[in-house]
């Protein structure tokens, strides 16, 4: 398993005050209602979505999902929790892949396919627009510093 150090010299060290996290920022991390975290720090977001942490505080297995590269939203994520454009994790996820380091997290093709498998599975994490309607069984997150 990688380092965390590995890890941010890859993707560079996130730097952020807690009065950037907001609405504006475009998009609204997700999980499940069955899952009792309501906040959780940008550090531990970011980790989640490198699959350097394997499992939620209750023990519940993490399942990270992305949108495709290039969209909005997949881009306001990337430089906003992932520190780097949505193609510079693409490029470490390739080599990762192909190194035989690690495996990415799936990529669905819309957020209505993020939203239900977030509701169907409680160990999911994923974004969405800030402005995506959120079915039941899904609820939104504060990130934090």
């Amino acid at each position: 398993m990688r380092s965390v150090a590995a890890v941010a010299v890859l993707l560079g060290a996130v730097v952020l005050t807690s009065a950037g996290w907001a609405q504006d920022d475009g998009f609204q991390v997700i999980i499940s209602e069955k899952n009792p975290v309501s906040t959780l720090a940008v550090s531990d977001v970011q980790l989640m979505f490198l699959k350097s942490t394997p499992l939620w505080p209750k023990g519940m297995k993490v399942r990270p999902v992305d949108l495709p590269v290039g969209s909005p939203v997949r881009q306001r994520f990337s430089l906003r929790v992932m520190g780097k454009a949505d193609h510079a994790v693409a490029a470490y996820w390739d080599h990762q892949v192909f190194s035989g380091e690690g495996v990415p997290p799936p990529i669905l093709a819309s957020e209505e396919a993020a939203m239900a498998f977030v509701a169907e599975n409680p160990g999911a994490i994923a974004y969405v627009s800030a402005a995506a309607k959120l079915p039941e069984r899904v609820k939104a997150i504060r990130l934090t510093d």
